[in-house]
């Protein structure tokens, strides 16, 4: 629900004050997803209003509109669907009273003008319909004929046929090989969700992937350069107008992709996209968690461990983002190694969460590590350029490569340990020191 998420922030700090209320926020999202829960509504204006809140916290006016909005929900959310009810009988009645009669009277005479042996029954069955029991959601009340309609589905056989010819002709047999494929790739696929055959591995200043796995991963990543420098969107002259949006899904994500492809426990590792709310953060709060712009979340005994944390701005970004992304960054790491020493005893400081920050068009790689005495620490590991656009500088594109190969790295050696680590029992966790984040302006609204 990310893009629901974008639109009411996005409304919230950009409208004009006159245009701010509960009835406007709820709106936003139902005129267009008219069948979202209402918990989920809900959670998703919560998450708008706090981060807005934050992001607006020297427009006091802003604020104070923006505030009002979670104690009003109710009230808005019953208003706009009566709203939308009326809105619905009004459409209804309208097009049943004038517009139904004038399409059935157009569809009427083109059938008679057809050739098709379709035409000719069907055109017979509509002389005698009554137009008074169509609703606007039917496509025939708009003179639209649907293969799935009851007047279709009663032709006879040689009507229905005449009618489903153009569709049966655009469909094409299934190529053979494709079978063979599916059959194939179902019976190699690995079922096992943990693959117990890695050892547990320590940082020693090696890379943990031979020569040829590192090759195939470096060659990911200039691929997908290559495929930037080629688009469009990304020339010089529309740096100013381009949205984050954009940034993150075209080479931010493919970047990541590119890079953690592959991993060992593949099956039980993924790189979430979608603005999910962290569970680490939730966890903590108590409430509504943050929503990082990517996370590599990992599966491992019926949990959902969050490894790694990217914050994103666009690519022309002033000061202020770029120090409040750092700081909801390193905020995000200790959350997530908090969650995780939760359930699993985290026994040396080999184990870490990463955070990749992109400002503008730089990259900063960040790890927090727990180490033997549950101290949490923080380390800035590498800032490179994000080569955007096409370079003949080979160094540029070493260091950035480096830098994604040390992210790799340093994932695997994480994961290794992750699927080691003893689990805790109930009765341990009084033993267990928390580093707690500091609540923050935001947290407390």
């Amino acid at each position: 629900m990310s893009f629901i998420y974008a639109k009411v922030y996005n409304f919230l700090v950009k409208s004009p004050l006159d245009h701010i209320s509960a009835v406007s926020a709820v709106k936003q999202i139902l005129d267009e997803h008219p069948k979202l829960a209402k918990d989920n509504l809900q959670e998703v204006i919560l998450s708008s209003v706090n981060d807005a809140l934050l992001h607006c916290a020297d427009d006091k006016n802003r604020c104070q509109k923006i505030q009002l909005i979670p104690s009003q929900f109710e009230i808005a959310y019953e208003g706009v669907l009566s709203l939308q009810k009326i809105e619905d009988s009004q459409m209804e009645e309208d097009l049943n009273n004038e517009t139904t009669q004038k399409n059935l009277r157009t569809l009427k005479t083109q059938l008679r003008k057809s050739k098709h042996p379709f035409a000719k029954e069907l055109s017979e069955k509509l002389a005698k319909f009554d137009t008074s029991t169509l609703s606007w959601k039917v496509p025939l009340a708009s003179g639209v004929l649907h293969s799935e309609s009851k007047e279709i589905e009663a032709l006879s056989f040689d009507s229905y046929k005449s009618f489903m010819e153009p569709a049966e002709n655009m469909k094409v047999p299934t190529p053979s090989f494709v079978e063979e494929l599916c059959n194939e790739f179902v019976e190699n696929i690995n079922e096992n969700i943990i693959d117990t055959s890695v050892p547990v591995l320590s940082h020693n200043g090696l890379m943990k992937e031979g020569e040829a796995v590192l090759r195939g991963v470096t060659s990911r990543i200039l691929g997908m350069l290559e495929g930037v420098w080629e688009n469009p969107a990304f020339d010089k002259k529309f740096l100013k107008s381009q949205s984050e949006g954009t940034y993150v899904n075209n080479i931010i994500v493919p970047m990541i992709r590119a890079a953690l492809k592959d991993l060992p426990y593949k099956e039980s590792v993924y790189v979430s996209i979608a603005e999910r709310q962290s569970l680490a953060s939730k966890d903590r709060r108590g409430e509504y968690g943050k929503r990082p712009d990517v996370m590599l979340l990992v599966r491992y005994k019926q949990k959902t461990h969050e490894l790694v944390y990217a914050e994103c701005s666009r690519l022309v970004c002033d000061e202020k983002k770029i120090e409040d992304n750092r700081t909801k960054l390193w905020r995000e790491l200790n959350d997530g190694m908090n969650w995780t020493s939760k359930s699993c005893k985290i026994d040396s400081d080999q184990f870490g969460i990463l955070g990749i920050q992109v400002a503008a068009q730089m990259l900063h790689l960040s790890v927090l590590i727990r180490d033997e005495n549950q101290i949490h620490r923080v380390y800035s590991l590498r800032s490179v350029e994000i080569p955007v656009h096409r370079t003949k500088s080979s160094q540029k594109l070493i260091d950035f490569v480096d830098t994604l190969l040390l992210l790799r790295n340093i994932t695997i050696v994480s994961l290794s340990r992750l699927f080691k680590f003893n689990i805790r029992k109930k009765n341990e966790f009084n033993d267990l020191v928390s580093i707690c984040t500091i609540p923050s302006i935001e947290d407390d609204n």
